[in-house]
This record gives C-alpha cells, sequence and structure tokens, in this order.
C-alpha cells in the first residue's frame, strides 16, 4: 500500500478500488488467482459507475499493481492476479 499511496498517478479512486480487490482477496483465502465479479468489488469499493470501476482497473492493470483478464461475458467472472511484494 506504500507504493500505490506514494505514485503520484493515483487516486483515490484507484485506491479504493485496489483496497476493495485486497480485502476481496483476503476474503477468499488469499488465491492465486481471483475470479471476480464487479457487483462485487464496486459495493466495497463504493462505486456506483462501471465505466469508473473498468477505467480504473485498467489503469492498475497498466500501472503494474495488478493483472486484469476480463471475461467480457456478464455470465463469467473476469480474473484478477495482485502484483506486488509483500501480499502475504
Amino acid at each position: 500500500m506504500g507504493k500505490i499511496t506514494n505514485d503520484g498517478r493515483m487516486g483515490s479512486t484507484h485506491i479504493a478500488i485496489y483496497t476493495a480487490i485486497w480485502m476481496y482477496w483476503m476474503e477468499c483465502g488469499k488465491p492465486e488467482v481471483i475470479h471476480v465479479y464487479c457487483r462485487q468489488i464496486m459495493p466495497k469499493a463504493k462505486i456506483r459507475a462501471s465505466s469508473t470501476y473498468y477505467g480504473c482497473l485498467g489503469d492498475l492493470h497498466g500501472f503494474g499493481y495488478l493483472q486484469y483478464y476480463p471475461s467480457y461475458n456478464r455470465n463469467k467472472p473476469s480474473c484478477i492476479i495482485l502484483s506486488g511484494e509483500g501480499l502475504e
């Protein structure tokens, strides 16, 4: 989290989404790959607009904080892999 808070590219929405994903990862028992729907993360991050969620998720992927593999199917969850040191 220290890296995120010191990264000037990161806004409060990015931090909220990353934190919500991290919380979900912890709740799931720290799996290598998280299979998740946006509706599971958005309420935790206090995000209402899916465009905001997907935009920030794309940024987090582009900045190297996580790997995001969208499903493009509303009935199939997307895959997220948290990246970085100190996840344990």
